[in-house]
């Protein structure tokens, strides 16, 4: 059915409120609101719930409080390089997908955290093309078993973790073998400033799992774990190059089969002071 979008009156004296425009589905209205014509979006879910999707602040940047709202203005940002500012802390039900040549920051107003819900066993954040950067935002998995790490890059996708980003405590407990706790990386990682800690994969990677490329520059890696084979902090089995930063305080707790408490590496690793 139509979706209503609504704008301020143009007319002075106007005592009308809003300026009500049908459109033919939420994808187009949605379109409006990005493009600044129209000052939000009411449409109704399956469930017969209200949605209200206000525009972009003033300074361009698109404001989201809920995962709902997170969910669309993500699908929706096309590929124009977007800004989505998280304005309150909430808990994701799902995950939420970076496309083929999207370009999206994730930042935050200071101390909110963007939690993985209970029963949410999903990839958390799934940068399966174009690119993501993180900033001055907490994903946390809050220690819920999902058998899924709370990133996961795809060949040719690149995830930015700059300053104030921190991406912790997610359990990746898949029941066969599994790989990265915080992030599994088979494009480009940058680790600019970030921290990935206290996240947990039972097989290889508690922190990072990494099959693309890993270029840390500044951040950190610490407090991850593996509790029964290899890198408690980081698995490479692709190019990982360190210049900057620290990794510390991992663990492979296993004494039988563990290795690598910081990294363990089967490609190549490049370490530089």
């Amino acid at each position: 059915g139509a979706v209503e979008s609504l704008a301020e009156p143009d007319a002075e004296g106007s005592d009308a409120l809003l300026a009500v425009t049908a459109y033919p589905d939420e994808a187009a209205a949605r379109r409006a609101l990005l493009a600044g014509e129209v000052a939000g979006v009411l449409s109704v879910d399956a469930a017969g719930v209200p949605r209200l999707a206000v525009a972009p602040a003033d300074d361009g940047v698109v404001e989201v409080g809920s995962y709902s709202e997170l969910y669309y203005a993500v699908r929706d940002a096309g590929q124009a390089p977007t800004t989505i500012r998280l304005t309150r802390s909430f808990d994701a039900t799902g995950g939420i997908s970076v496309d083929a040549g999207q370009d999206v920051t994730l930042t935050a107003v200071d101390g909110v955290v963007l939690g993985r819900a209970a029963g949410n066993a999903s990839t958390f954040i799934y940068v399966k093309g174009g690119s993501l950067s993180l900033e001055n935002v907490i994903v946390d998995g809050k220690d819920v078993p999902s058998g899924y790490p709370a990133a996961y890059v795809a060949s040719g996708a690149t995830l930015r973790l700059g300053e104030g980003s921190v991406v912790r405590n997610n359990c990746n407990d898949y029941s066969g073998q599994c790989y990265g706790g915080g992030v599994y990386n088979a494009g480009t990682l940058l680790l600019e400033g970030g921290i990935i800690s206290g996240n947990t994969a039972k097989s290889y990677g508690g922190g990072v799992y990494n099959y693309g490329t890993f270029t840390m520059t500044a951040g950190e890696v610490s407090g991850n774990a593996n509790p029964t084979w290899y890198g408690g902090g980081v698995y490479n089995n692709g190019a990982f190059t360190m210049t900057g930063g620290t990794i510390g305080d991992n663990e492979v707790t296993s004494t039988t089969y563990g290795k690598g408490g910081g990294i363990y590496s089967q490609g190549a690793l490049t370490i530089a002071a």
